[in-house]
């Protein structure tokens, strides 16, 4: 390309930084689980509805695979659940990054039917 362009927009709030840091940091916890011989790190994220949790968990899921390892993506959003159709949780273990189109690869997943696509009130 060439020429100037009529807008540019850097962010300097972006959150990448912390996702990347949050990333190594996990690494490190699964090299520490190696060498102690036990289970790798959990993460649980949670928040309100439409912040980006999805979009965290996918990019978290895409670093470890595109260092070789192989996590295992538990998916209890029942409203809109990213493995399977909405009303279902699933899980599926990540063996490599997901497409741009496709997402993660869904060769083998397991998901149970929840039978409702909002948690019933207690």
């Amino acid at each position: 390309m060439k020429g100037k362009p009529e807008v540019v927009y850097e962010s300097k709030d972006t959150p990448m930084l912390i996702y990347l840091n949050t990333h190594a940091a996990l690494d490190q916890m699964r090299q520490q689980a190696e060498t102690d011989g036990s289970r790798g790190p959990r993460v649980m994220v949670v928040g309100p509805g439409d912040v980006g949790k999805s979009t965290l968990c996918r990019l978290l899921l895409n670093y470890a695979a595109r260092i070789g390892r192989k996590p295992t993506f538990i998916d209890l959003d029942i409203g809109q659940n990213a493995i399977s159709v909405p009303g279902t949780m699933g899980s599926l273990l990540v063996e490599r990054i997901a497409d741009v189109e496709e997402g993660f690869s869904l060769t083998a997943p397991l998901v149970y039917h929840f039978g409702a696509t909002t948690h019933p009130t207690t």
